[in-house]
């Protein structure tokens, strides 16, 4: 437990000031192979024993949209919310008639006077996602008392902010070591994984689509073994669509409250 506490203190210094450029490293590809394409990848952790940090739980939002958007005048409106076509009601009064001040400063964001942490930090050229348990929720909302909208990350040169909205049940829980496999399309007709089930959710990031289109997001998640801090894996997806964008995600807990991960978009 000391030898644990010890690496987690030194992970923390070390990701404050930049100097853990290998913790992670991910690396994946998309190959056509018969009806289908193969997905493989690996990961490599160093600077630490991943083996002391098996029993980490990982907690992540149960998505229904992300929203991708820009903040107009220091100020977030319900109605046409984030220009994103849609309307929320923000703080839950049955309209989408309010508006709320909003300060961007770095990678930091205020709301009506609040400071309202994000789910993505950088530290040095590093970013960290919060562990997402239940007794982070009343810190991170977006609104005290309001809808579960949760903000993942701002970039104030360009006054852009990605949200995330949560469906009921708000958090899921997953062992650690995580890999999810997002499929990004336009269309119902995707590629299936063998025994893997998808959630089904919106997005509108630009990262996918430039012009802020609503895609529909398919979600899968899976843990795979970590054997001498390395994690890899090849599943097969079924069908030779190729109207589609791949997103992997690997997510490894170091507490209950910090996740390291990794990300690879891929293209058919």
């Amino acid at each position: 437990m000391i030898k644990k506490i010890f690496i987690i203190i030194s992970l923390a210094f070390c990701y404050a000031y930049g100097f853990c450029e290998n913790s992670l490293d991910m690396k994946a590809s998309l190959e056509k192979k018969d009806n289908g394409y193969y997905l493989s990848w690996a990961v490599l952790m160093d600077g630490f024993d991943a083996s002391l940090f098996a029993e980490e739980k990982i907690y992540l939002i149960n998505d229904e949209l992300i929203i991708e958007g820009v903040v107009d005048d220091n100020k977030i409106n319900e109605r046409d919310f984030l220009f994103s076509q849609k309307n929320i009601d923000l703080n839950g009064d049955g309209d989408f008639n309010d508006s709320f001040l909003v300060k961007l400063t770095g990678d930091k964001i205020s709301i009506n006077g609040r400071d309202v942490p994000t789910l993505r930090r950088r530290s040095g050229r590093k970013e960290l996602l919060i562990n997402m348990n239940n007794s982070l929720i009343d810190k991170l909302i977006f609104l005290k008392g309001g809808i579960p909208l949760f903000i993942e990350r701002t970039n104030s040169d360009n006054n852009n902010l990605v949200v995330r909205l949560a469906s009921e049940g708000v958090v899921k829980q997953y062992n650690n070591s995580l890999v999810t496999v997002e499929i990004i399309s336009r269309e119902e007709k995707i590629p299936t994984i063998e025994g893997l089930n998808f959630t089904t959710n919106m997005t509108n990031e630009k990262v996918f689509s430039e012009d802020g289109q609503w895609l529909v997001r398919y979600v899968g998640a899976f843990n795979i073994p970590v054997e001498n801090n390395m994690a890899k894996m090849g599943i097969f997806l079924k069908g030779g669509y190729k109207n589609f964008i791949l997103r992997v995600r690997y997510y490894f807990a170091l507490s209950n409250s910090v996740i390291i991960f990794g990300e690879k978009i891929l293209y058919p």
